[in-house]
Order: structure tokens, then sequence, then C-alpha cells
């Protein structure tokens, strides 16, 4: 049951993930082709951007990712994991 403790935390840690990287993406995109007028975009341009959408996104939801771990790892060492995410998140930042 440890386990799923942070399956709630992981859940929520995918929106925010998956929101800034495709933002990040996309608006580097919209950018190069209003920059070069419309022209192609090389692979390894289009590594860049995926490089720094999916640096953003990892780190706008790692504090989530923390809250999981913390979660999980707790109730498999025996601690007792009170509360939820707020809380943990609370006691992560102290």
């Amino acid at each position: 049951m440890a386990l799923y403790r942070g399956y709630t935390a992981t859940m929520l840690g995918v929106i925010p993930y998956a929101g800034f990287s495709f933002f990040t993406y996309e608006t580097c995109k919209k950018l190069h082709y209003e920059e070069f007028g419309g022209t192609h975009i090389s692979p390894w341009e289009r590594m860049i951007f995926g490089a720094m959408a999916g640096a953003i996104g990892q780190t706008t939801s790692y504090p989530l990712d923390i809250v999981r771990r913390r979660m999980q790892v707790g109730g498999i060492k025996g601690e007792l994991v009170t509360g939820g995410i707020l809380s943990t998140l609370i006691k992560v930042y102290r």
C-alpha cells in the first residue's frame, strides 16, 4: 500500500509537466517561424526545443515528484505518514 500513497501526487504532477512542456515546445517553434520567416526547422533545432521543453516541464513538476517519493518511502521505512500532499509539501519545504 505504501507504493500507492504517492499516486495522487503523481497524477497531479503530470498536469504541469505536460502543460509547460507542450507550451514551451510550441512557443519555440512559433518564435522560430516568426524570426526566420517560416523556414523549415532542422532536426537539431527540434532537439534543442525539445530539450528546453523537457527541462522546463521537469522543473515545474519536480516538487510534486519529491512529495510522491517522500510519501512512498516514508511508508516503506515504517514511518507514520500522516496527512496528504499539502502537509508533505510543507514538511519538505521546511
